[in-house]
């Protein structure tokens, strides 16, 4: 069951944001006369994410984690993209029992499939 505590659009958990947008290093540097930019989430994505429907969320949540289950690999943006997700929907009060029920399914699923 799914309970929203807050409106959508306030903020999350400031200081579970701050942590996530900043514990995962700089996103530039200069090497030489070259500057090499990684992606990262900013402020605006956090702001972006705060602002989205829970079913939206809910959503990106499930298409970025099973895509780097899928594939083995993950991009520091992505799990930076989904720890923010994950820290908004628990300001709401998400109940993480139905997310979880459903990576667990998908995994039986696709397992399933490979051993046929």
């Amino acid at each position: 069951m799914r309970v929203e505590k807050r409106k959508i659009g306030e903020k999350m958990n400031q200081k579970d944001r701050d942590y996530i947008l900043q514990s995962f290093g700089v996103f530039s540097g200069k090497i030489g006369d070259t500057t090499i930019t990684f992606a990262r989430q900013t402020r605006e994505d956090a702001d972006g994410i705060e602002k989205m429907e829970t079913d939206k969320l809910v959503e990106e949540f499930k298409s970025l984690v099973w895509i780097n289950y899928v594939y083995g690999q993950v991009s520091v943006n992505e799990i930076q993209r989904i720890s923010l997700i994950e820290a908004e929907l628990s300001s709401r009060k998400y109940d993480f029992i139905e997310l979880t029920n459903w990576y667990e399914n998908e995994k039986l699923e696709e397992s399933k499939h490979e051993n046929q």
